[in-house]
């Protein structure tokens, strides 16, 4: 009796969160719907730009390739709250408004023009931001052996795939020693920012130095897990973790 009656309490939390929302957005879901359980919106930016201070947002399982920016403003007692229900992947989060909270979710895939950039990015008046129960993940670095093309500007690694790690035209990436035995000539280190870009090789508009450099450090994220901007307060990271990132958080 105990166990059935253990069992009925996780399926009504269960039942809590998946409707118990009021805005909900599914993979399978279109943005001209209302955001209903059984007519879900397609895009989490939709989701937001429709919920007010108190209304909360499911998010189905799924990949979402977009960062989500803030429209609406929360408030204390009644605060903007998005739940990742299952495995949820999003590029990123742009916190424009304060007194928003991101729930479950697995954050990865952006990267920037610049590293002054970040997968979740809390502007001025994005204050009493809450992440909880979620993950930050660069995924886009390796150690290997980089061969610079100084006539071309183009920096090969045949053991690399690019395009597979999501690196496209515009994006920046950083090259940089894995240890301290490395050594690079001329502008070969330090920041590129790519024009074009195959599985093995980027075209980047750095003026390079012919070479070959082995054990040499690759990150594609080349931008922060948390980016704070001036006059952003009062953000609080609950049981979240930030891995394989070019670095981890930056407060400006």
């Amino acid at each position: 009796m105990k166990n059935i009656i253990k069992f009925l309490l996780i399926a009504l939390i269960s039942l809590q969160t998946i409707f118990g929302a009021d805005y909900y957005v599914d993979k399978s879901g279109n943005d001209l719907n209302p955001g209903s359980v059984t007519l879900p919106f397609q895009t989490i930016q939709k989701a937001v730009s429709v919920a007010v201070a108190g209304k909360t947002i499911s998010v189905n399982a799924g990949t979402y390739n977009e960062r989500v920016t803030t429209a609406q403003t929360g408030t204390a007692v009644n605060k903007i709250t998005l739940t990742g229900v299952g495995t949820v992947n999003v590029e990123g989060f742009i916190i424009n408004h304060p007194y928003y909270t991101v729930d479950n979710f697995d954050i990865t895939g952006h990267s920037g023009a610049t590293n002054a950039d970040g997968h979740i990015i809390i502007n001025a008046n994005g204050d009493f931001f809450t992440l909880k129960n979620s993950s930050v993940v660069g995924g886009k670095q390796f150690i290997g052996t980089l061969v610079f093309d100084g006539a071309a500007e183009t920096i090969t690694c045949s053991t690399a795939n690019f395009i597979t790690m999501g690196i496209a035209p515009g994006d920046t990436v950083y090259v940089g020693e894995s240890n301290n035995t490395v050594v690079f000539s001329g502008n070969n280190d330090g920041a590129h920012v790519v024009s074009a870009v195959t599985n093995t090789t980027l075209t980047v508009s750095t003026d390079l130095t012919t070479e070959t450099v082995a054990d040499a450090y690759f990150s594609g994220a080349y931008q922060y897990g948390l980016y704070f901007t001036t006059g952003s307060t009062d953000a609080v990271i609950e049981d979240s973790t930030f891995t394989d990132l070019g670095f981890d958080a930056w407060f400006v």
